[in-house]
């Protein structure tokens, strides 16, 4: 907030909500990326795998029974 760069910014008047922001992008849906570089669109996504002793190593119990799949990222 110090820094020059944001000298403009009435920090109130953000803390409100009552900034106009200077651009609104136009989302066509939740999966819209058309805002994103096509370097990093185009890239196919990859699982980081996690070694399986260090899974068995954390207490799972507060996931007992959870599961979750994503309805605007299935085929």
């Amino acid at each position: 907030m110090d820094q020059p760069f944001f000298r403009k910014i009435d920090w109130n008047a953000l803390e409100r909500r009552e900034l106009i922001p200077p651009f609104k992008p136009r989302v066509q849906h939740p999966l819209d990326v058309q805002y994103f570089d096509k370097t990093f669109t185009a890239e196919r996504a990859k699982l980081t795998p996690v070694e399986k002793n260090i899974l068995e190593s954390m207490d799972q119990t507060q996931f007992q029974g959870f599961s979750y799949t994503n309805p605007n990222a299935t085929d």
